[in-house]
């Protein structure tokens, strides 16, 4: 069982929209008057529980007023409270401390006409905190312990203004996500002091760099972003079970007998895991080992099928001499002699140019994307991006393509958007091989959008081979990569237990 996290979010453009609407904005500047039009407000916005640090960030601020650091005419907290766990011991006598405390610090430092701490012990509509959170300069989180705290991230996605500090307990879920944050530890009421200090201070410019890339965070991972990465990591999960099933292995015996074979597979993804440096894509553990014994094996031919160029792919895979190329899904070949020239006409190399200047300046500031050069084409990788990212950069990629280049071939991958200026597919790819070799049974192995290509040239006696979730024409399904050397053995294992029982037909001539 693997473990992974889902960072709980927001409806970030719920609460955006909420903050534009004119009277939510104009209550935010009433809340100022009310409180006497200080140059600084502090929120603090909290369940009212031992976790969230209450008492530490009102020791912090009381002692901020009694050292001179700020005044109240100058600085004022106002603090949220909300009801929780009313009947509970523990929880009243939580209440009680922080209610003196709030008592003692504005019956020592407030004035007829500026109150040190704004306190409310009950809940308010969201409309009502919407306002409060515009009304405020610094965002004050001071948990003690949290599992991530929405309440800073619906204080940066109202911030339209890009104005405003958070400050933000380094304990706090949300600190993992929202590193352009003043973060603090809680304990220390020195450094929270001093980060208090600090945000009041903060000049404009740096406010506002501040928050544009908290914006940024809460808007791309936003929590339709959150459920989408959880139902399809749910869904991946649970689709497929590890090992080889039962109806696999008795298709690959019947399969292993036929008079000659042609084993294509996919690279990446299907005999190597997926990573974030395709350069760093290996095979699994014991591939290069089935492919060996196949290659020996008579009337048995192994090719690898590819979208990545054929130089990368030899890069990636260093495959055995005998095991035949393909690559930008069977634009590039490499038979048993060198490999094809491409041949790119005068028209195919002007549109290629225009395609790297479009990609390249589509993607030039969007963090986690990159560009993958091939002969043919682009490969728009998007797998280090946030989903609101990749989906914005590749909808801008495709309409302005569409606009200068409406002819282009256009493939949608895992993560990878591809652009090519000559239309082939790895179908394609598996028919010219297929003819080459002149096999009477092929298994295709793949695990992409492009694979579906491959699968449909399958002929009804050929066996298609699904690697991990999602929809697909294939027969068979395995989890992932570590289960493709485990059937590859079992096909060299059934060819040579055949061969020497006398029963496969007559293998083709190589």
């Amino acid at each position: 069982m693997i473990a992974k996290h889902f960072p709980i979010s927001i409806d970030a453009i719920a609460y955006a929209d909420l903050a534009k609407q004119p009277e939510i904005q104009a209550r935010a500047r009433r809340i100022r008057e009310d409180l006497g039009n200080p140059k600084t407000i502090i929120l603090g916005v909290d369940r009212l529980d031992y976790t969230k640090g209450i008492g530490h960030r009102l020791k912090a601020f009381g002692e901020l007023l009694e050292d001179g650091s700020i005044s109240v005419e100058d600085v004022t907290l106002v603090q949220v409270a909300s009801p929780s766990r009313e009947r509970v011991g523990a929880y009243m006598a939580l209440r009680d401390e922080i209610e003196l405390a709030v008592g003692r610090i504005n019956g020592d430092y407030s004035t007829i006409s500026h109150t040190a701490i704004s306190y409310h012990h009950h809940g308010y509509p969201r409309e009502e905190m919407v306002a409060l959170y515009l009304a405020a300069d610094v965002m004050l989180v001071t948990a003690l312990r949290d599992g991530m705290n929405l309440v800073a991230k619906e204080y940066v996605a109202v911030r339209d203004d890009k104005d405003g500090v958070l400050v933000l307990s380094e304990f706090a879920g949300a600190a993992d996500e929202l590193k352009q944050a003043v973060l603090i530890n809680p304990h220390d009421i020195d450094g929270m002091k001093a980060a208090i200090l600090r945000a009041i201070a903060m000049p404009r410019p740096e406010r506002q760099r501040r928050m544009r890339a908290l914006r940024r965070k809460v808007f791309d991972n936003d929590v339709a972003a959150w459920s989408s990465s959880f139902l399809r990591t749910l869904r991946e999960g649970a689709a497929v079970q590890p090992g080889v099933p039962d109806d696999l292995v008795h298709a690959v015996r019947d399969f292993s007998a036929a008079g000659s074979l042609l084993i294509a597979l996919d690279f990446d993804g299907t005999v190597a895991p997926i990573v974030d440096n395709p350069q760093d894509s290996r095979a699994v553990a014991g591939t290069r080992e089935a492919v060996e014994r196949l290659i020996g094996l008579d009337g048995v031919r192994v090719a690898l099928v590819s979208g990545r160029s054929l130089a990368s792919l030899r890069q990636v895979a260093e495959p055995q001499i005998e095991v035949l190329l393909t690559g930008s899904h069977g634009i590039e070949v490499q038979l048993d002699n060198p490999g094809e020239e491409l041949g790119l006409d005068q028209d195919e190399l002007d549109q290629l140019d225009t395609l790297t200047r479009v990609l390249e300046r589509v993607s030039a500031s969007v963090t986690g994307v990159w560009i993958e050069r091939k002969p043919a084409g682009l490969a728009l990788h998007t797998r280090k991006a946030t989903v609101q990212a990749a989906q914005a950069v590749q909808r801008d990629a495709r309409a302005q393509l569409g606009a200068v280049l409406p002819d282009l071939t256009v493939r949608e991958g895992k993560n990878v958007l591809e652009f090519a200026v000559r239309s082939s597919s790895k179908g394609d790819a598996l028919e010219r091989l297929r003819a080459y070799t002149g096999a009477d049974r092929v298994f295709y192995a793949g695990d992409d959008v492009t694979d579906e290509d491959a699968f449909t040239a399958l002929h009804p006696s050929d066996l298609g081979l699904k690697i991990g979730a999602g929809t697909t024409i294939a027969g068979y399904r395995v989890r992932g990569p570590e289960e493709v050397p485990i059937v590859l053995q079992l096909i060299a294992d059934l060819r040579e237990a055949a061969e020497a029982s006398g029963t496969p037909g007559t293998p083709s001539e190589r």
